[in-house]
């Protein structure tokens, strides 16, 4: 290839003597520069010049433009695949608006709500799994209920988002408010939903290590065997909120994030109740240098844990926290700087909020949402689509500024419109780059909006 391209240039111009290592140079400068541009196509996931080309090929190439709709139609479609809301005005959470966009196929997001059906208590979940969905799957259809179960007795109703129904949760009933809380109280609840988190964890390992065990006993591979290994192996994180009544404890085990919005006057103030446990997060990282004081400077490497782990914490992900002989039982490969595992916790870091009447909502996303837009911007707009709210039911509370006819029915819509460029054009390259290309411009996104009865 090198070789024509130079030969042409040749033909083009009659070189001199003394020009021909220029037009030679010029040549196979040219043919670098390519390769070079495709290597950055491949790998960059910062450059945005990258980014806008490498998007406009794929948006002009792609095969799902049908000439008879528009491009507003397709986007809209697109972001509407998944939206859905749920009402229960007797609950202090009483509107909720979810939504999910995937960029991994299959997508490895999941989100679950859980409504006690005997007093003023809601569960929300945003679960981001990685390395496959496995894990995610189980922490999405398991968590709250061991959460629940250590609280207390509930009555609990689980609604999966997936099942893309919009309905009421209950009819308008009086539930028993609860009683106030004291510091004993909370301190008390924050320990159970850390123990929720944890036996959760554990009995997913448990069970694997069980079967790897077997195996290494000259037990043969079942299908059931491989399942719950490779639950295992997979990783989540996962963000809980546990509402009960007029309190807020957000259990954030990973990178999901939960952020209030506050009306603050006429403004919207941004309150993060949750810290991304990444090696940026200087608790997490005394927390592993104690735990782990002689490792100091191997432990992390690349901004990951031991070189492959973006999160400090998480469920699944035994290759981080089992024995290396357990793992090379079933030929896990392990970092040469493999020493004193575990090295990874399920345990959340729990925090609490006790609510006041200007805290309207709680945006709880995955990591996917918070990698393009900030706390406030999150929080401004939703409260922008507030403020502009015509009136109170479940279907039409967030309305177009121009026409007052409605943008986003779903605020969690809404935001991933943003999320993605806000505009049909900018929204439309991006959904039109397939997987697993996608990757290298969004994650997946998982949102839940949960508004506050006031």
């Amino acid at each position: 290839m090198a070789y024509r391209l130079v030969t042409f240039i040749r033909k083009c111009i009659r070189p001199t003597k003394r020009s021909k290592v220029l037009f030679y140079g010029v040549g196979l400068g040219a043919i670098f520069s390519v390769f070079h541009f495709v290597d950055l196509c491949k790998f960059s996931t910062s450059s945005w010049i990258v980014r806008s080309v490498y998007g406009q090929i794929y948006c002009s190439t792609s095969r799902d433009d049908p000439e008879n709709e528009s491009i507003k139609d397709l986007v809209s479609s697109r972001l509407n695949e998944r939206a859905v809301k749920y009402a229960s005005p007797q609950h202090k959470v009483s509107i909720v608006h979810c939504n999910s966009l995937d960029s991994n196929s299959p997508g490895e997001d999941r989100h679950v709500l859980g409504y006690d059906l005997s007093s003023d208590s809601s569960f929300f979940a945003v679960v981001d799994g990685h390395g496959g969905v496995n894990c995610a799957e189980v922490v999405k259809h398991n968590l709250i209920q061991h959460v629940a179960k250590k609280l207390g007795d509930f009555q609990l109703k689980v609604v999966d988002p997936d099942q893309l129904e919009d309905f009421g949760i209950l009819e308008k009933t009086d539930l028993p408010a609860p009683p106030p809380l004291s510091d004993g109280n909370i301190s008390s609840i924050k320990s159970k939903l850390k123990a929720g988190f944890v036996i959760l964890d554990d009995a997913i390992s448990d069970r694997a290590l069980a079967d790897v065990r077997a195996i290494a006993q000259g037990h043969s591979l079942s299908a059931d065997m491989r399942v719950r290994i490779m639950q295992a192996v997979n990783g989540a994180c996962a963000l809980l909120s546990y509402v009960r009544g007029a309190d807020l404890f957000v259990s954030s085990t990973g990178d999901c994030r939960a952020v209030v919005g506050r009306r603050n006057g006429r403004e919207w103030q941004a309150m993060q109740l949750s810290e991304d446990q990444q090696v940026n997060n200087l608790e997490e990282m005394k927390r592993l240098y104690a735990d782990h004081p002689n490792e100091r400077d191997t432990i992390v490497s690349n901004g990951r844990l031991l070189g492959s782990l973006m999160p400090l914490r998480s469920f699944g992900d035994v290759p981080l926290k089992w024995k290396k002989k357990d793992l090379s039982a079933v030929n896990l490969m392990t970092s040469p700087f493999y020493y004193t595992p575990p090295y990874l916790t399920a345990e959340p870091v729990v925090t609490h909020l006790h609510l006041s009447s200007d805290d309207r909502f709680v945006v709880i996303a995955s990591d996917g949402l918070w990698e393009r837009l900030g706390n406030q911007q999150v929080v401004d707009l939703v409260g922008k689509h507030l403020d502009k709210e015509l009136e109170r039911d479940t279907s039409n509370w967030f309305w177009s500024k121009s026409s007052q006819a409605p943008l986003d029915a779903n605020a969690a819509t809404a935001l991933i419109r943003k999320a993605l460029g806000e505009s049909d054009d900018n929204v439309h390259k991006l959904l039109s780059i397939p997987a697993p290309m996608s990757r290298n411009f969004r994650d997946d996104i998982t949102i839940i909006v949960a508004f506050f009865k006031r």
